[in-house]
């Protein structure tokens, strides 16, 4: 999570305010969607993370990785066999810290809450998190454990309103074994760029896959 110069403000900083081409006005239009009644915000000095109760950063939410006045993580979504883990429970360890506690639903293969999930959660330096699995039982489990990782480089004055459109400024690469991510969005003299690193193969029979949209 890196940035050159300091980002300008746009010279409309809230697009949806106004109205454009005969559309209705950002008081009119759906806002992005809100987290949850038990969404979980975490903070260190100009860094903070506002996720659902799940830790879970839906796209096109309110929520994400925000650093100074910019959204460095706009997705991060887990899944396991593409659907949603259960929430057991989620708390605020620290200011900057979290734990998120879940199990699998009903599943093809897995019967529900036979896998247990543990999100750990800090910024700081950037963001850390480490993923824990718990199989129960004494069947062998096989499942896919699946990350989605997007970002937007959305404007601070943008997020809760209309996000623009910056894909055409934002370049997306990625490791060979895809236990790497890297956008990088380039305005003028402004460039951020965000790297997701996999540190630690998983030690379990499972596949830990990064899917960036």
């Amino acid at each position: 999570m890196t940035s050159q110069e300091s980002r300008p403000t746009p010279a409309d900083p809230m697009p949806s305010a106004r109205t454009v081409g005969g559309a209705p006005s950002g008081m009119e239009r759906d806002l992005p969607p809100v987290l949850g009644p038990d969404a979980v915000g975490i903070l260190e000095a100009s860094t903070f993370m506002f996720s659902n109760a799940a830790g879970d950063v839906p796209p096109r939410s309110i929520g994400g990785l925000v650093h100074y006045d910019t959204r460095y993580l706009s997705r991060w979504q887990l899944t396991i066999n593409g659907a949603p883990p259960l929430v057991l429970s989620s708390c605020i360890v620290d200011h900057y810290s979290a734990a998120f506690f879940l199990a699998n639903p009903e599943l093809p293969g897995p019967a529900a809450n036979t896998i247990g999930i543990r999100r750990q959660r800090f910024v700081g330096d950037g963001l850390h998190e480490r993923i824990e699995l718990r199989c129960f039982g004494r069947e062998p489990k096989s499942f896919e454990l699946r990350l989605a990782v997007g970002n937007d480089f959305a404007d601070l004055f943008e997020i809760k309103t209309t996000v623009r459109d910056r894909s055409d400024r934002i370049s997306r690469s990625h490791s060979a074994d895809g236990s790497e991510l890297m956008f990088v969005y380039s305005n003028g003299a402004f460039q951020a760029s965000t790297e997701v690193h996999a540190h630690r193969q998983p030690t379990v029979s499972t596949v830990t896959i990064w899917c960036g949209t």
